[in-house]
């Protein structure tokens, strides 16, 4: 994969994440993750009963 110019992001007004990480992605990545993850194993759980 061919990395943009930050010319060419700056140009089209994009902006790049620079917050808090982990794991190099933003760390509100990891809450919906473990949200949906949660949710799911409720509605699997509930239809096993």
């Amino acid at each position: 994969m061919e990395k943009i110019p930050d010319r060419v992001l700056k140009d089209v007004g994009a902006d790049l994440y620079e917050g808090p990480t982990r794991f190099g992605h933003p760390k509100g990545l990891m809450t919906l993750f473990f949200t949906e993850m949660w949710e799911r194993f409720s509605y699997y759980g509930m239809r096993a009963s």
